[in-house]
């Protein structure tokens, strides 16, 4: 693969000699982008706008250009669209790299604006993903750890609390000196990054890291993908084998086979069997267990997750004391739980992280999570153990079997459908729910709490469920 880093040849990419006068933006080198936007609205579900933009080509060096700052005193700023559409044919154009910190939330912003950007070919939030999971990955904490450098928060000029003020607000000096700061530390961090990755990689590692389910992945990435699917649920609807997870599987290409092995969320001789088939045939598998629950990695997501959560908190202005979520296998729960620790050690606030079995093997399940969440509080170095009371893992929604709901997972499903059309699925969310309903039924869960209820997924589940809202059967 090429390296993005470097100036294409003017003979390979049909450069054209540009008109007298007219605006070049050169794919010399990459250029760091960087918005300012009225973010608190985005993460309220609004629009987010563009309040100014700031670019960097080398370390050391910025440049803000403000658009749309709105207080008393303003000096004038350049018109917005004008602006906008003198960028647009280098925003959009692919064959000029462009780097980013979370270019997702960039692109977000400028599709609101009306430019598809084309050319990102770095983020440096999914650079650290690959190479530190464990760790946090702001940029604030990327400067800190690989750069030794430390710069104004958003904090430090919008204010916090009820006494924070939108980006539109700030004075023009102040948000080029935190913005100009932004692009030039995510630059900088680029280039200790980025070359890092390559070593370790190799030359065949991708410019473009993403985050999907490994059938996903395995498509995006060209590479072959082998499911073990084994029969975990006795319920014997004509179409459980052929639709939900197992549907999408094979529409992405995926070798998915089914095992009459039942429910257990140790590792299995189908796991086995198939890695050995694969290393038969001259194939090299790289594997991960159900629910990532025996890889060494596998709560790492989760424990990053944690931070996001208080990122969001910090944003939004809202504290939660009491995190629920369902477990089975146990490393989302347990993930949450030693990042949650992580952050305990650095605020001094403690939180509740309620797992709520699903799985029916109760001992089996709380011994897994305890494991796995002391696994990963080592790897982030929490420093310190995971007490006994930051586990906790609840009976009484599981049923007798994994897979099988009873009566309070049907109330719990159709109090969710039918007060706020939130679906949930009969083997995992559904008792989940019911637990979290209970236990604030109960008060268990104290009335004055803020409760994150933490979904995931399940809804493709509920295809193979179907008799059970059928109005025939």
């Amino acid at each position: 693969m090429s390296d993005p880093n470097a100036a294409p040849d003017p003979a390979q990419r049909g450069a054209r000699t540009p008109e007298p006068g007219a605006h070049v933006w050169g794919p010399r080198r990459i250029v760091c982008l960087t918005e300012e936007t009225t973010e608190w609205l985005y993460l309220l579900g609004e629009e987010a706008r563009i309040v100014g933009i700031s670019l960097s080509v080398k370390v050391g060096e910025a440049a803000y250009i403000p658009l749309a700052h709105s207080y008393a005193g303003v000096p004038e700023q350049l018109d917005a669209a004008e602006v906008l559409v003198a960028l647009r044919p280098w925003l959009e154009d692919e064959r000029h790299a462009k780097l980013g910190q979370n270019i997702k939330y960039d692109s977000h912003v400028f599709t609101n604006a009306g430019i598809a950007v084309r050319g990102y070919v770095h983020d440096t939030l999914l650079q650290s993903y690959v190479l530190e999971a464990h760790k946090p990955h702001s940029l604030e904490s990327l400067a800190l750890r690989h750069l030794g450098r430390s710069g104004l928060s958003y904090e430090d000029v919008c204010g916090k609390g009820a006494h924070q003020i939108p980006f539109a607000q700030v004075d023009i000096a102040r948000a080029t000196e935190y913005s100009g700061e932004d692009s030039d530390m995510t630059l900088h961090v680029h280039e200790v990054l980025w070359p890092q990755l390559r070593e370790q990689a190799g030359p065949g590692i991708l410019a473009e890291l993403s985050l999907l389910p490994v059938a996903a992945v395995a498509a995006h990435l060209g590479m072959k993908c082998r499911l073990v699917q084994e029969k975990w649920v006795p319920w014997e609807d004509p179409v459980n084998d052929k639709v939900g997870n197992i549907l999408l599987s094979r529409m992405m290409g995926a070798d998915s086979r089914l095992d009459p092995a039942g429910f257990d969320i140790g590792i299995r001789d189908s796991w086995k069997d198939a890695l050995r088939e694969v290393e038969e045939s001259g194939g090299t598998p790289y594997a991960i267990p159900a629910g990532a629950s025996e890889h060494k990695f596998g709560g790492l997501g989760f424990a990053n997750w944690a931070f996001e959560v208080a990122e969001q908190e910090k944003a939004l202005g809202v504290f939660f004391d009491t995190i629920v979520v369902c477990t089975v296998t146990g490393s989302t729960h347990a993930g949450m739980i030693a990042g949650f620790a992580a952050l305990e050690e650095l605020t001094g606030v403690k939180r509740r992280v309620l797992g709520i079995d699903a799985s029916a093997t109760l001992e089996k399940t709380r011994d897994q999570v305890a494991r796995i969440a002391r696994h990963t509080a080592e790897l982030i170095e929490v420093g310190r153990d995971i007490r006994d009371d930051e586990i906790q893992v609840l009976e009484g929604w599981a049923g007798d079997l994994y897979g099988i709901p009873v009566e309070s997972t049907m109330n719990a499903i159709a109090m969710g459908a039918q007060l706020e059309a939130m679906i949930t699925d009969p083997v995992y969310e559904g008792k989940s729910l019911a637990g979290l309903i209970d236990l604030v039924k109960d008060k268990d869960i104290p009335a004055d709490s803020n409760v994150l209820y933490a979904h995931l997924g399940g809804q493709q589940a509920v295809n193979a469920y179907h008799r059970l809202w059928d109005p025939s059967a």
